[in-house]
């Protein structure tokens, strides 16, 4: 079968971000088509109002719904809410500054909130992701032109999750894609759902694969140290670690310090997980309670640099609402907190004896540094011996005033090889290495076994007596079975008669099993 690929979008389909596996598929010659179709509303992140003309027939149908009808509208079986929502959200969290309100992130009662006080952003957005689905069922399902591979980015867009659904449908093989904290390496999933939090690298038969062909590898040592070369000389796109000077984040008094890894308001991996909080923000804030309350550490938080640049953004929103926040204590419990934004995290480490995280990859991090990091996010690399998986906030206190916060060996040990199998195994770089195992993994084809079709039971047809001969045949084969039934029944009773009188306890037996 020939390849025949198809890219969701230019905007991130380049070798800046995918070198290896666009030079893959440029060098193979694949059948290659990149979407080039509304790339403007890709970027969109939400604000659709410059949009309304092309959107107003979709949006004039969804808007005069009912709460539990909108909440339930369906395209070709697939739910329009699901697919709008997470770049709904990526919009009206701090555009609308719902980062200010302490709401939950059940379904139900966020949407009924979405549909109450920002009914036309809805609409406008699942008119967005029905649009979407139209154009992808015409360009995959209608067209004649029949797709191998599909790659997508990231899959929490309109947009990208669209097509993932649309996916689902097809015979198409997709690829969710994804940059990593290395810079220099990244995410090809097969998968039909977004990758924010929510790698493949989650599942034990995935880690159990990776560790297995770590272990078969002929010097898994250097593995190792390939790995951790990576992290040490990662480069982030999003993040430039600054000149920072240690007695800018130095306490006055000899206490233990934990750090609290903020993450920007409105990124995908927060919004995609559920943590009980619709705002990261407020979950900071308790945690900061907490921990100022009921413990004796001192608290650094690190708000994310890249925030001010975010999309929708504007300006540093964690950074500045925690900064007004902490104005409510008395300057004993000030003293004991700082929060800084662009500064070393690696000098923040160094001082620090405890590192708190919702599901950033700056857990990986700490955890380089002998920190046991504590996730309350459900993080892609949790529940693998090196983290502190916690669900409820409240225990948090507890923990940190009953641990030491450091990883012992066993869990430093299984830190080096989670972030082998993540680097060396999972990932696929963008150097000549990647393009290698791109092309077996990727588009090796796979064995067929052919599909072997159930026979027909025949007609068995009894043969037709025709002859004399034939018929004695019967009759004496007829007789011969008489005779061994005769002569069964006779030898029978002759031992039956025998054991009467040698053996009656054998007899008995004899007869009972026969009633």
């Amino acid at each position: 079968m020939s390849v025949k690929i198809l890219f969701s979008d230019k905007l991130h389909f380049h070798e800046r971000n995918f070198k290896s596996l666009i030079e893959v598929v440029s060098n193979n010659k694949f059948d290659v088509e990149y979407n080039t179709e509304y790339q403007d509303w890709m970027s969109l992140y939400g604000d659709y109002s410059d949009k309304y003309g092309s959107l107003q027939s979709y949006n004039s149908l969804l808007s005069v719904l009912a709460k539990s009808e909108l909440y339930n509208y369906n395209v070709r079986g697939l739910n329009v809410y699901e697919i709008a929502k997470a770049e709904l959200l990526a919009y009206i969290i701090p555009i609308k500054e719902l980062y200010k309100l302490d709401l939950s992130d059940n379904d139900d009662d966020l949407f009924n909130f979405i549909f109450d006080n920002y009914h036309y952003e809805l609409c406008l957005n699942m008119s967005a992701a029905v649009f979407w689905l139209d154009f992808w069922y015409g360009k995959i399902l209608l067209n004649k032109k029949k797709y191998t591979h599909i790659f997508v980015f990231s899959g929490s867009n309109i947009y990208a999750k669209a097509l993932i659904k649309t996916c689902q449908c097809t015979i198409s093989r997709c690829f969710v894609t994804e940059s990593s904290l290395t810079g220099n390496d990244f995410y090809i999933e097969e998968k039909l759902s977004h990758i924010a939090n929510n790698s493949d690298l989650k599942l034990l038969s995935v880690r159990n694969k990776h560790l297995t062909a770590l272990s078969e590898d002929e010097r898994p040592y250097n593995t190792k140290i390939k790995a951790i070369n990576k992290l040490n000389l990662s480069k982030n796109k999003n993040v430039l670690q600054p000149y920072s000077e240690l007695k800018d984040i130095e306490f006055s008094n000899n206490n233990s310090t934990v750090v609290i890894l903020g993450q920007v308001v409105n990124d995908y991996s927060v919004i995609e997980t559920k943590l009980g909080y619709l705002s990261s923000i407020s979950i900071y804030k308790k945690l900061i309670d907490d921990i100022l309350i009921n413990t004796n550490l001192n608290v650094i938080f690190k708000a994310h640099p890249w925030e001010e640049k975010k999309t929708n953004c504007l300006f540093d929103i964690t950074y500045y609402e925690i900064s007004k926040y902490i104005k409510k204590f008395d300057d004993v419990m000030l003293s004991r907190i700082k929060i800084v934004k662009d500064f070393d995290i690696d000098m923040i480490f160094s001082i620090s004896k405890h590192a708190i995280v919702i599901n950033s990859q700056s857990g990986l991090e700490a955890a380089s540094h002998g920190i046991k990091p504590i996730t309350l996010g459900s993080p892609f690399y949790g529940d693998f011996g090196f983290t502190t998986d916690v669900k409820n906030i409240d225990k948090i206190s507890n923990i940190l005033n009953t641990s030491n916060g450091s990883l012992s060996i066993d869990e430093y040990d299984s830190y080096e090889n989670y972030i082998t199998i993540y680097l060396e195994k999972h990932l696929y770089s963008v150097n000549p290495s990647g393009r290698s195992k791109i092309l077996r993994e990727i588009f090796s084809p796979y064995h067929i076994i052919p599909l072997v079709v159930k026979k027909e039971p025949k007609k068995i047809i009894e043969k037709e007596i025709t002859s004399e001969i034939d018929f004695k045949d019967k009759v004496s084969l007829l007789g011969l079975s008489s005779e061994i039934n005769e002569l069964t029944t006779t030898t029978q009773l002759k031992n039956g008669i025998l054991y009467f009188f040698t053996d009656f306890e054998k007899f008995k037996k004899k007869i009972k099993n026969r009633l």
